[in-house]
């Protein structure tokens, strides 16, 4: 397997692979809203797409990817701080090490960078991909994660 940074001719492809994460409360995504949000993706340089691809006779298949944010920090001496999102393995291909790879290049491109840390935030009843998380290097933290959602407003205004 190759591993490389996201190109925009990979959107079919990647979008393809997302199919595998499983959010089945997303909605729809337009052709032209991939279009823009891949742009977007492709020239932001806090924003770090990697794919793993399996060369074949006939053409390339992606099989994994993740998403890497390296945020500028002005604490800690001025390190960055990473955040993975987005790690998913074809159907096909889990529990093969391409997915731990495609991780393993992330992590690594984060140090690279200048990362004091790397974040990722993963549903507390997926123990498999715990599991996974952690024969790649991550550990369980005693930090809490918080998410807020546009929909939790009306729950958190003080009116």
């Amino acid at each position: 397997m190759k591993i490389r940074a996201f190109q925009k001719k990979d959107l079919d492809d990647l979008l393809a692979l997302y199919r595998y994460l499983n959010h089945g409360d997303d909605d729809l995504l337009s052709s032209e809203r991939a279009r823009c949000v891949c742009d977007r993706l492709v020239d932001n340089p806090i924003m770090n797409c990697f794919v793993g691809e399996l060369e074949g006779a006939q053409n390339a298949q992606l099989v994994s990817t993740c998403t890497l944010s390296v945020m500028p920090n002005l604490t800690r001496a001025g390190c960055s701080y990473g955040l993975i999102e987005n790690v998913v393995t074809h159907g096909c291909y889990q529990r093969q090490g391409y997915g731990k790879a495609v991780i393993h290049h992330a992590l690594n491109f984060a140090w690279q960078s200048g990362c004091y840390k790397v974040m990722l935030l993963c549903n507390s009843d997926r123990h498999y991909a715990h599991q996974f998380y952690r024969a790649c290097g991550f550990r369980a933290d005693q930090k809490m994660g918080f998410i807020a959602r546009p929909s939790d407003r009306s729950e958190s205004s003080d009116g």
